[in-house]
């Protein structure tokens, strides 16, 4: 028996002894013959539970991951201008490394929780000929911004070219900013003008600033948010199952949102 086979058989005789720990949200699923019906001796139907499959939606946790770096940026950004006016350099200096660093992550991880979405979608909606799709988007290198955007448009049937572009459009520029944390361009690079320090700086402390993080995330969480709330237009089921489970989990997002940072979705409506 090699050492695959041998955790395979611990980890089932956990599972047996203590049972599957499982949370809230958590998807659970019977695979193709993991359960099995027969007939006792008394004519009666027995169940039997071979194997259950789990899973956990990470675009809700990417999510709440880029709101919580959000709000460390913006708390950055007022401690830029507050050391702009004071004239401390060294707190100049560590503010705006926490307010780049902060930005940055908040960026990423709303770009990530796009596609965890982008990936539940595209493997539960009815979209025509998707795996020659695939297959002409990998050979062609077709940017991954045009491949969700699709994707989405295919999956719920966006009602305009209008809808559709602007979507793309969006999405285009939060890749555009994830690439630029993701594959950073090597070099010296002229210096770029930075509205609260009125100087110029690093063009890093500019691009990943709490005000284009906020935009972006804001533009991430509308979408979704927008999108998964028509789940009672959606077919096959079982996307409208995966959308009915995710506005629960991004609701509290919207509404923590709202809170601090006020209306959230009020300019993107895909339909």
């Amino acid at each position: 028996m090699n050492e695959e086979q041998e955790s395979r058989k611990s980890t089932k005789k956990r599972e047996g002894k203590q049972g599957i720990f499982l949370i809230k949200g958590m998807q659970v699923t019977i695979p193709q013959g993991g359960l099995t019906i027969k007939i006792d001796s008394e004519g009666k139907p027995q169940g039997v539970l071979k194997a259950l499959h789990v899973e956990l939606d990470l675009c809700p946790y990417w999510f709440k991951i880029g709101v919580n770096h959000l709000a460390m940026a913006e708390d950055a950004n007022e401690s830029v201008k507050a050391a702009h006016k004071s004239g401390d350099s060294k707190k100049k200096a560590q503010s705006l490394e926490a307010e780049f660093t902060s930005g940055m992550q908040a960026i990423m991880a709303s770009a990530i929780a796009i596609d965890a979405f982008y990936a539940a979608i595209k493997e539960r909606a009815t979209i025509d000929h998707i795996n020659e799709l695939s297959r002409s988007w990998r050979r062609n290198g077709t940017a991954r911004y045009k491949q969700i955007a699709e994707v989405i448009k295919r999956a719920f049937s966006l009602p305009s070219d209008e809808s559709f572009h602007a979507i793309r459009r969006n999405i285009q520029e939060l890749m555009n900013y994830r690439d630029k944390a993701v594959h950073p361009p090597s070099g010296a690079k002229k210096p770029m003008f930075h509205p609260e320090l009125k100087q110029p700086t690093e063009w890093r402390f500019i691009t990943f600033r709490f005000v284009n993080a906020k935009t972006l995330v804001r533009f991430a969480i509308s979408l979704v948010a927008q999108i998964v709330r028509q789940h009672e237009k959606v077919e096959p089921e079982r996307l409208q199952k995966y959308c009915r489970s995710l506005v629960k989990k991004i609701n509290p997002i919207v509404n923590d949102w709202e809170k601090r940072y006020g209306q959230l979705i009020d300019h993107i409506n895909p339909n």
